[in-house]
């Protein structure tokens, strides 16, 4: 700056003006996300995105505290994610993944038993295992009858269920 008297004398000064970025970076998260499991697995893949943006400058850095594309298991998962501007300023949000299992497991009855009577008895013991399957493990399988039971004479229909560890179930039967 110069300064001019009357006189036509001067005087002249210097100063700084500093400008800082104190302006946080907008983020927005997508919504919740809901998804089923992948096929043959208890988790699911699971992608989004994030968009950011800054007034003065472009964010550097969009980081969440779980990779887009990971493998997520069943449940409820909270993902968090930052943006930073160049002058380090910050924004966060968060969002929920809900992954469901949604396949139930699978069962496998025994073919159908045709035998005779046991030696002495009207009746025939048969021991049977029906075979079950699920990518989040099997909780139980029962059958309303007992393997090793003695079966009497005619046809009996054996009805089992498989209940996997998120109680979906299946069921087959088989007759002896």
């Amino acid at each position: 700056c110069i300064a001019t008297d009357n006189n036509s004398l001067t005087s002249e000064c210097d100063f700084s003006v500093t400008v800082h970025d104190t302006g946080d970076p907008s983020i927005t998260c997508p919504q919740d996300i809901v998804v089923c499991t992948d096929p043959g697995v208890c988790g699911a893949n699971v992608s989004w995105t994030v968009d950011a943006s800054d007034t003065c400058s472009p964010p550097t850095l969009v980081d969440c505290d779980h990779t887009s594309g990971s493998l997520f298991v069943v449940g409820t998962t909270q993902v968090c994610c930052t943006a930073t501007d160049n002058a380090g300023n910050e924004s966060s949000c968060c969002f929920m993944v809900t992954v469901n299992d949604c396949t139930p497991p699978q069962i496998d009855c025994p073919a159908d038993v045709d035998t005779g009577t046991d030696p002495g008895a009207c009746c025939a013991t048969v021991t049977f295992a029906p075979a079950a399957d699920d990518a989040c493990g099997i909780a139980s399988v029962d059958c309303d009858h007992a393997s090793g039971e003695c079966f009497p004479i005619g046809v009996t229909v054996v009805h089992c269920i498989a209940t996997d560890n998120n109680s979906l179930t299946s069921e087959c039967d088989f007759s002896v």
